[in-house]
């Protein structure tokens, strides 16, 4: 989501890249990317462990 604000006059894009930590947009960009990140790789971590190519056998391969 990027918002546009006027600063001097000038617009310019604001999105969760120009967000401070002080800012909500920081942290629930945050909290957005952890959240897809846990969703995303957790079925697939459980499937390659369930079929015994967890990391250690993995890691013979790079």
């Amino acid at each position: 989501m990027r918002l546009l604000i006027v600063t001097r006059g000038k617009h310019r894009p604001w999105g969760a890249m120009d967000a401070h930590p002080s800012d909500g947009l920081f942290w629930s960009a945050l909290l957005g990317g952890s959240t897809v990140a846990v969703l995303v790789t957790t079925p697939v971590n459980k499937r390659t462990i369930g079929r015994g190519k967890g990391h250690a056998v993995v890691h013979a391969h790079h």
